[in-house]
């Protein structure tokens, strides 16, 4: 039987793969099957060793015609698929030439967990549960790994450099995080500060034609002025708000709750802006000629 689907593997990826080089798109309603079928030898513990090696080396010449950024994808990418990707790792010898496919497609395999909106320390444990030992954290092995690699000669550098690029994101503070921040306060202040300045600019029109007939009504006309400040006000204490989340070491999803929340926060003062301006500048200019209607 182990001969058996050693000879399948070797006829599908000598002869059938060739026939997809110069249109690889056509594989894509197959990649899915495969990539269960791979995975199945692979995951099983009684799979001898060489089946191992020649499916995933199988799985290289999948991503090779295709293109690994569409294969990588189908990798299962679970929480408990973290552990069991490192560890099966751990077990290659990185001086075996001969088995650089799967280092390679396990590198990947390891750069799509990275991805997993969960946060690795809760995998890692009591890292001193035995006295005079340290565990090292999943994040770190990760790393470790990707760095180990970037310096080999073969294939598994380009591998290497995807996961560092994926664990970045995943555990590091990349330099850039915090400007999604800033543009979240941004976003606040100045879409908020456009709607109270366009409302008080057309409130203040109507004012300003009303005060010639009446001027006594003046200080009751100001309500859409005052409405405007509030608006601004209101975005100015969300910007801060947003701007104390801002501390050295974020990880990169958090920036992305104020990057909605300012803009949410600012166009929503810009849509009221607009709408008591609207209203509140003929409300203004109607007074003179609406001497029973007056503000209280």
């Amino acid at each position: 039987m182990f001969v058996l689907e050693m000879l399948i593997l070797t006829f599908i990826s000598l002869v059938i793969m060739d026939k997809y080089q110069q249109q690889p798109h056509l594989l894509d309603p197959h990649l899915e099957w495969m990539m269960n079928l791979l995975l199945e030898i692979v995951q099983d513990k009684t799979s001898p060793v060489d089946l191992v090696h020649l499916a995933f080396k199988f799985l290289y010449i999948i991503t090779k015609v295709r293109g690994y950024k569409t294969f990588l994808r189908l990798f299962p990418h679970e929480v408990a698929d973290v552990q069991p990707v490192l560890d099966m790792f751990t077990n290659q010898n990185p001086k075996d030439h001969e088995t650089w496919e799967t280092r390679y497609m396990l590198l990947l395999w390891l750069s799509m967990t990275c991805l997993i909106p969960f946060d690795f320390t809760r995998l890692d444990g009591n890292l001193h549960t035995q006295p005079g030992q340290t565990r090292m954290s999943i994040t770190d092995r990760i790393l470790q790994i990707a760095q180990s690699y970037l310096v080999v000669s073969d294939k598994a550098r380009d591998a290497a450099a995807v996961l560092v690029s994926k664990s970045e994101v995943k555990s590091g503070s990349p330099e850039y995080a915090s400007f999604f921040v800033v543009m979240g306060a941004s976003a606040t202040m100045v879409f908020s500060t456009l709607g109270a300045a366009h409302s008080t600019a057309k409130s203040g029109t109507g004012i300003a034609a009303m005060s010639v007939m009446r001027p006594e009504l003046i200080m009751k006309s100001i309500v859409p002025v005052v409405t405007a400040g509030i608006i601004a006000i209101c975005g100015l204490v969300v910007a801060v708000l947003i701007a104390t989340s801002l501390s050295e070491g974020i990880s990169l999803y958090r920036p992305f709750l104020p990057l909605g929340a300012g803009p949410s926060v600012g166009l929503s003062g810009l849509a009221a802006g607009f709408a008591i301006g609207i209203v509140g500048a003929p409300a203004c200019g109607a007074l003179p000629s609406s001497p029973n209607y007056v503000w209280t």
